[in-house]
């Protein structure tokens, strides 16, 4: 019954309840950082490594802990593999690190990992030292970490830390879709507002695949939008920059109607789309947290916040 009763508190918070914990890995750019065997043993497997070159990182998703070491997934964020094959096996504990998710306002560091233990320490948006934080012990998605700056060892509550991409994480990357009225080489920039170009995208309404990007910062007042940019035929350009006018999002074809509020996160209702299931484009002006997206409503010419499941995130074009 518990088994069951913590499945399904995993389920109603996002979580995968075939791991216990979900991290990133905690070493210098490029140090190959050994998988073993067991365990216990010295027989090492295989090789994880924080790609400083290809910006490519393993997420690590943990099965089990024992001696001082943890069993995990580890998974690379780039998705066509092409730099780094996915690895499995056990890893030191002290390699595991973690950021702190900023779209929580405040953070209570727990003495147990139960939310009915003493809050041994309260840290807000604004008070803590950016970077990759020390993760010491792992349970049932709680970590163990130090806080940076003073002697407070506690435990991080699930939803609190902040990985890379995954569905479970609420500072997920929303997926944005790039449209062009005609095929197009669409130039991806090296930073915000510079004019050298690092690569080009090749756009083609016919490809099965949608041309699309991971967005890490985009905000209504700049012209670019700074992701992980994937083309149609799978290409991929870690960190560029791309003009804001090529993004759109799509409704969720499950959803009769949309609201767009004033903030992300919901708040007061602006308006409300009436979704005809036809693949209409909306252009994407800014993300927030949690995978919340500005649009603009081609038609009434208003912007608000709709919420990552009135959107679909689904890459094929068979339905555009």
């Amino acid at each position: 019954m518990r088994t069951l009763i913590i499945s399904l508190l995993f389920t109603l918070l996002g979580l995968n309840p075939n791991y216990i914990g979900h991290c990133l890995l905690n070493s210098p750019s490029d140090e190959k950082v050994p998988l073993y065997e067991d365990a216990t043993g010295s027989k090492i497997i295989a090789y994880i490594v924080n790609d400083g070159y290809y910006e490519d990182y393993p997420d690590l998703y943990i099965k089990e802990k024992r001696n001082g070491r943890v069993l995990v997934d580890a998974k690379y964020i780039i998705w066509d593999k092409r730099y780094h094959e996915d690895e499995s096996g056990w890893l030191d504990i002290n390699y595991l690190g973690v950021y702190f998710n900023e779209g929580i306002l405040t953070k209570n560091i727990y003495a147990t990992p139960s939310r009915d233990s003493k809050i041994v320490f309260k840290i807000k948006r604004n008070e803590f030292a950016a970077g990759k934080y020390e993760v010491y012990d792992v349970d049932n998605y709680w970590l163990k970490i130090k806080v940076t700056g003073t002697d407070v060892i506690g435990w991080l509550p699930p939803k609190f830390s902040e990985t890379t991409a995954e569905d479970e994480d609420p500072g997920r990357l929303p997926v944005i879709f790039i449209k062009a009225d005609k095929p197009l080489k669409i130039p991806i920039y090296d930073n915000e507002s510079g004019n050298t170009i690092k690569d080009v995208i090749f756009y083609d309404p016919q490809w099965v695949i949608s041309p699309h990007i991971q967005v890490l910062n985009l905000n209504e007042g700049s012209e670019r939008a700074q992701g992980y940019i994937c083309d149609g035929k799978g290409m991929v350009n870690l960190n560029g920059w791309i003009n804001k006018k090529y993004l759109v999002t799509y409704l969720n074809p499950e959803c009769e109607k949309v609201n767009a509020y004033d903030s992300y996160e919901g708040g007061s209702i602006l308006f409300v789309i009436n979704n005809t299931k036809k693949s209409k484009a909306y252009p994407v002006i800014e993300t927030g947290y949690f995978g919340w997206v500005k649009i603009l409503d081609p038609n009434s010419h208003k912007k608000g916040w709709i919420s990552p499941n009135s959107r679909s995130e689904d890459t094929s074009t068979l339905n555009k």
